[in-house]
C-alpha cells in the first residue's frame, strides 16, 4: 500500500501590527480617530501598525501603547504584548546578529587557563604581600608602646613587712625600672625584684621603655605594715636553795648536887 501524503497549507503568523489594523478596519476607525480616542500620537500609531520597531521608543512606552489601543479596540491586551516582546526581540537579534545574549552564569568571561607564568605571578604576589604585611607588623611594633603588666603584688593592697617581691611581664627588648631601678628581664620579658618598702603608704611606679624611647607607665600604691614583735616570757624565778640552818639544842651542863 502506497502511503498518502497530505499536504497542509501553512498560514502566515499575523503579526501584532496586522491584529491592531485588522480591528481598526473592523470599527471602521481612521488612524486620526484612533488618534484622539488613544491619546497617542498618528506616527507611532502608524509604526504600530506597521511593525516598524526602529521608529516606536523604547519598550516600556510601547507596551503601553499597546495596552491602550487594545482597551479601544476590544482586544486582550495581555496576548498582545507577549506576542509583541517576542518581536521585538526578533528585530532586535536580527538588526545586531553580533549581540547575542549570553547565559546569565557566563557573565561573558573567558575560561582561565592555569600556566607555570600564571602560578609564577600569582607566588610572587603572594611573597610582595606576605613581606609587606611583615614590614608593616614589625614598624607598628617599633612605633607602639611596649606592653607591660603586673602579676604581683595587687594594687592598693597591704603588705605585712618592709618588703615585696613585684613580678611582672614587658616585651623581651624592652627596658623595665621599678621607681627608678632596673630590673632584669628573661627571655619571654618576664621579671622578679625584691622591692623594699618604708612602714606606711607607698607608692610604686613600673616603667617600659623601648628602644625608640616609646613608654608605658603603671603607677599604684602599697600599705606596708611593720610587724609587731611578738613579745617573749620571762623565765621563772626558782625558789631560793638556801640551806635552813639546822637548830642546835642548847648545851646544858649538869648541876652539882649540893653535898
Amino acid at each position: 500500500m502506497v502511503p498518502v501524503f497530505r499536504t497542509t497549507e501553512i498560514k502566515p503568523t499575523r503579526t501584532v501590527g496586522d491584529r491592531l489594523k485588522s480591528a481598526r478596519l473592523e470599527r471602521q476607525l481612521s488612524l486620526e480617530q484612533a488618534e484622539r480616542l488613544t491619546k497617542i500620537k498618528l506616527k507611532y500609531l502608524k509604526a504600530l501598525e506597521q511593525d516598524r520597531h526602529d521608529a516606536l521608543p523604547t519598550e516600556v512606552y510601547c507596551l503601553g501603547f499597546i495596552r491602550c489601543y487594545a482597551e479601544v479596540l476590544h482586544l486582550k491586551s495581555a496576548k498582545l504584548i507577549g506576542q509583541y516582546k517576542q518581536e521585538r526581540r526578533a528585530f532586535q537579534s536580527a538588526k545586531n546578529p553580533d549581540r547575542q545574549l549570553k547565559p546569565a552564569t557566563s557573565y561573558g568571561l573567558r575560561k582561565l587557563v592555569i600556566t607555570p607564568a600564571l602560578m609564577g605571578t600569582i607566588g610572587g604576589v603572594i611573597l610582595i604581600v606576605s613581606f609587606a604585611s611583615y614590614l608593616a607588623l614589625s614598624i607598628r611594633a617599633l612605633l607602639s608602646p611596649p606592653k607591660l603588666s603586673i602579676a604581683s603584688p595587687a594594687p592598693d593592697s597591704t603588705i605585712q613587712g618592709l618588703a615585696v617581691t613585684v613580678k611582672g611581664k614587658s616585651d623581651n627588648n624592652a627596658t623595665v625600672a621599678i621607681n627608678g631601678e632596673l630590673v632584669k628581664l628573661d627571655g619571654l620579658g618576664q621579671f622578679e625584684q625584691l622591692i623594699k618598702l618604708a612602714p606606711g603608704l607607698n607608692n610604686l611606679e613600673v616603667v617600659a621603655e623601648s628602644r625608640l624611647d616609646q613608654i608605658t607607665r603603671q603607677s599604684f600604691k602599697l600599705l606596708a605594715v611593720e610587724p609587731t614583735p611578738v613579745p617573749t616570757a620571762s623565765p621563772a624565778v626558782a625558789p631560793s636553795q638556801t640551806p635552813v640552818p639546822a637548830t642546835t639544842a642548847p648545851n646544858i651542863s649538869p648541876t652539882p648536887n649540893p653535898t
